[in-house]
């Protein structure tokens, strides 16, 4: 009887992400939520500002306090990221952004076909970092270890690029120490360093 219904259903919308949700309350012991996807988002950060950003490039919302300090958490290694977490992207972008805003459609497209493959291939990570150069299709993941993994999205080897290092991870021996990165962009070959 004293369950606030209207607050239930904003807070929900606004924790879930999703385009709208319906929260009918038919008895005193029965609570029916109708709930419709939304457009995913993701986590974009640069050195200044946090935003959630939807699939279409659109800048959202700035990330509340408590979702910065997972996604901090998170970054620094603190908490184990599951392969199922939302994708953080980080970009040394100095100029201010704005909610409303939007991103290249093609960037975003290429940044969330990375995340996806990671996900697929069930590899964990921290950070998606972009290469800030324009005409740049590297892209590094930073892992769970520290280091970064660097990928080439210009080609279609994306996914054999993943699984070169997927690969790589179950093979490499205890004593290998990798101080900096492990480029996998060339197929065939892996680099570490």
């Amino acid at each position: 009887w004293f369950l606030p219904v209207e607050d239930i259903r904003s807070r929900l919308q606004a924790r879930l992400m999703v385009k709208s949700i319906t929260v009918d309350k038919t008895s005193y012991n029965v609570l029916r939520l109708t709930v419709e996807e939304g457009t995913k988002q993701f986590i974009l950060k640069t050195p200044t500002q946090v935003f959630w950003v939807d699939t279409k490039g659109v800048i959202k919302q700035e990330v509340s306090s408590k979702d910065l300090k997972n996604m901090e958490t998170n970054l620094n290694g603190k908490l184990t990221s599951n392969v199922s977490d939302t994708p953080v992207f980080s970009i040394d972008n100095q100029t201010i952004l704005q909610p409303g805003q939007q991103i290249s459609a093609q960037t975003i497209k290429t940044w969330l076909n990375v995340a996806a493959q990671l996900q697929k291939q069930g590899i964990r990570y921290r950070v998606i970092k972009p290469d800030a150069a324009a005409s740049s299709r590297k892209i590094s993941v930073k892992t769970l270890s520290g280091y970064a993994v660097w990928f080439d999205t210009s080609s279609g080897t994306l996914k054999t690029q993943i699984e070169a290092y997927r690969a790589f991870e179950k093979q490499k021996s205890k004593d290998l120490q990798i101080h900096e990165y492990v480029d996998v962009r060339i197929p065939g070959r892996v680099y570490v360093r």
